[in-house]
């Protein structure tokens, strides 16, 4: 019994690290730019940074002719 507490003690404090470093990643993002969108995709347990730079599509659209 002692020995399954600690093991689902260790898998909540793994959760709670892998979300800490995603929140500081999340932060860095948004401090560095703007304009970039962020997008955060749930699947289960892991979560995906999406980060959309609308700033080029513009760009490139202008490009045409």
């Amino acid at each position: 019994m002692v020995a399954e507490a600690k093991i689902k003690k260790k898998k909540i404090h793994q959760v709670k690290n892998r979300q800490r470093e995603r929140a500081l990643l999340i932060k860095r993002i948004k401090k560095k730019r703007k304009k970039r969108k962020i997008k955060i995709q749930t699947k289960r347990m892991k979560k995906k940074i999406i980060v959309k730079n609308n700033h080029r599509k513009k760009k490139n659209q202008n490009l045409k002719p």
